[in-house]
């Protein structure tokens, strides 16, 4: 999209870091040229936006004490905007080679009054994610989540979109609700005929059909929710997860598994390669990763899966979260879980 198709003023990603750098004193790289004249042993804190060999030349940098990485992710319905749920997106930071020195993850949801824009492209419901990293790398997959404020230029925090705070109407919820075309259709035109009580907002295909997002109340989710789908509510949290990196072909077989199982209504599925099936606790997380083993070993699912275990261990009042990271796969072998060293783009957990 182009940047002046849209209604509200643009922000460009870099111009917005430079003046947050500015009033942070902190020395903004995003390019090799700022890398080349970053000096060793400086205390002054150091943010890098950029791409991957960028990113790891400044964390290899010797010296260099604290480093923020600023990340972009991209959530349409808000569920990584939320600190809680942040362990669960897309973003490389996550991986063991990195977990060490991961000290806090920060989260800037999309602003109200304007939007960012980068290389002329809008990003309409994109947060900014700052990774802060030590050269201490004893940390062993526990850190810190909360809310930033990098995206906060007006007189006051009201700039910043909560969803926490945002007011869903009085007898709708949205659900994201993903199934087989024709028999999901079907229960949507049933039920706006019956009582006009569900609203489709959008639709897109999926590997098993279609992916909509539908405005009803709670009693109409059984309705469009038989065996055959999966779904969660928009604004739903959960303290413990399981995110699982899909292989070609992989969510036609797991879907359907999901769909019949106790977690149909907690499938969080943001990106065709991503899937997050969302929990309470560590027991949970034990019984979905128990789930997924057995049908693995059952050979109803073809090929091994990676996956991202996440949970909340404290809360402080302050909305800030101690949370936890582990990275495993899920074997054909009985019984068998190997943890990885996983590197590299998006497309690895």
């Amino acid at each position: 999209m182009d940047v002046r198709a849209s209604r509200l003023p643009s922000v460009p990603v870099l111009n917005l870091l430079k003046a947050k750098c500015s009033s942070a004193k902190a020395t903004l790289v995003t390019t090799a040229a700022d890398l080349a004249s970053l000096e060793s042993g400086s205390m002054q804190p150091v943010w890098v936006f950029g791409d991957h060999a960028l990113v790891n030349a400044v964390l290899s940098h010797e010296g260099l004490a604290d480093v923020h990485v600023v990340e972009l992710v991209r959530s349409d319905t808000g569920f990584w905007n939320a600190p809680e749920h942040i362990a669960s997106a897309p973003l490389r930071y996550f991986n063991r080679a990195y977990l060490g020195r991961l000290r806090e993850v920060a989260i800037s949801s999309p602003p109200a009054l304007f939007v960012l824009e980068h290389n002329g492209v809008v990003l309409r419901t994109t947060s900014l994610v700052r990774f802060h990293m030590t050269q201490d790398s004893t940390g062993n997959g526990y850190f810190h989540t909360k809310r930033d404020d990098l995206l906060d230029i007006g007189p006051g925090a009201s700039d910043i979109i909560d969803i926490t705070a945002c007011a869903l109407p009085q007898h709708d919820d949205d659900f994201i609700i993903e199934g087989p075309k024709d028999p999901l259709q079907h229960r949507v035109k049933t039920g706006n005929a019956q009582k006009r009580e569900i609203i489709k907002q959008s639709q897109r295909k999926t590997d098993v059909g279609i992916q909509i997002r539908a405005s009803a109340p709670t009693a109409a989710l059984k309705q469009l929710c038989c065996k055959d789908s999966t779904s969660f509510r928009v604004g739903a949290t959960y303290s413990a997860g399981v995110t699982l990196f899909l292989p070609d072909g992989v969510w036609a077989e797991l879907q359907p598994l999901l769909a019949n199982s106790i977690w149909q209504h907690h499938i969080v599925r943001e990106t065709p390669k991503w899937v997050t099936v969302g929990g309470d606790d560590n027991d949970d997380i034990l019984q979905i990763l128990g789930d997924l083993r057995q049908w693995r070993e059952d050979q109803k699912l073809s090929k091994d899966l990676l996956y991202r275990r996440w949970e909340i261990e404290a809360r402080a009042q302050s909305c800030t979260f101690l949370v936890s990271v582990r990275h495993g796969a899920v074997k054909s072998q009985e019984d068998v879980v190997v943890a990885t060293n996983i590197d590299g783009d998006h497309s690895t957990i």
